[in-house]
């Protein structure tokens, strides 16, 4: 029977994906074997543990002495091969939600730090924006992420430290800081407000490529599909481009240094895990469109 196989690396970051003829008759530790020799995995089967997905929102594992055939397995079910779960492991949705709390409460107390006395509109617009952005991707994350998905608590504080300290005090901290002054910056009030819109409307495309993503997962139980609609006509990871596009007209309403930065940084890092994910989908669906990028459309 061929069945999808997931194989996670592991610091759970990414993973790469396949179709694998297992028989049912073997057990556990013989389905890890076939699963290691086609991803080309080297750790020991000590140190493997391989789930079935029930569905969506559930797994179990498979232990290494039980048969496939004990556990009825389908070829709509989902087979993921593991690294065990070590002492300094996080949550994944716990990891995202206090990631993304980070900036709302620093947005908070930097208001109440400089005095709320002394913010003008572009203060309190610049808080709203920010704040509507990682309020619903809190939100998101609470409702969208399920399972048992666990990150290293050294990725953790990276996360936590790019949210918390780069952006909401680096960033938020440029636009709150007594030197800011809103008669500096080169857009006037008009095109400000353009940017307040192009904002917004790339964040509901962020959110409506999301809800392409959740439905499409949904639809395959838990398998990788290929999106289409919005502008994953044009790139593999349209979340990502229209994240980019909300933060580059949030920098040009702000107008700092720190939040261009913060732009460029946040590409950098989005580019990489993008093109890994273009790559796969490549590697895992023959027909996968050939004019696709991986995140800027006709570029990269």
């Amino acid at each position: 029977m061929k069945l999808y196989v997931r194989s996670f690396i592991k610091d759970a970051i990414k993973y790469y994906e396949k179709e694998i003829e297992i028989p049912q008759t073997i057990s556990g530790n013989d389905a890890i074997t076939i699963i290691k020799n086609s991803f080309e995995v080297t750790e020991s089967n000590d140190n493997l543990r391989l789930f079935i997905s029930l569905d969506i929102n559930s797994s179990t594992e498979i232990k290494k002495e039980s048969l496939l055939r004990d556990f009825n397995i389908k070829e709509t079910d989902v087979l993921s091969l593991k690294y065990p779960d070590a002492i300094c492991m996080v949550s994944f949705k716990f990891t995202t939600v206090v990631a993304y709390l980070g900036p709302i409460l620093m947005s908070i107390v930097l208001a109440f730090y400089f005095g709320l006395n002394s913010c003008g509109v572009t203060h309190i617009l610049a808080m709203f924006m920010s704040n509507f952005h990682y309020i619903r991707r809190v939100l998101e994350s609470l409702i969208d992420i399920r399972g048992a998905d666990r990150n290293n608590v050294v990725l953790v504080f990276a996360v936590v430290f790019y949210y918390w300290f780069i952006y909401g005090y680096l960033v938020l901290g440029s636009v709150f800081h007594e030197s800011f002054n809103q008669t500096h910056t080169f857009l006037n009030v008009y095109l400000k407000g353009a940017c307040v819109i192009a904002f917004f409307y790339a964040e509901f495309n962020n959110y409506s490529c999301h809800n392409i993503l959740r439905n499409l997962k949904a639809k395959n139980n838990g398998r990788r599909g290929i999106p289409k609609g919005n502008m994953f006509k044009f790139v593999s990871c349209a979340n990502y481009f229209w994240e980019l596009i909300s933060w580059f007209f949030f920098s040009l309403f702000v107008n700092t240094l720190h939040a261009y930065l913060f732009v460029l940084y946040s590409f950098i890092l989005m580019t990489f895990p993008a093109i890994e994910k273009h790559k796969s989908y490549q590697k895992n669906f023959e027909d996968y469109p050939k004019n696709r990028k991986a995140i800027i459309p006709f570029i990269i």
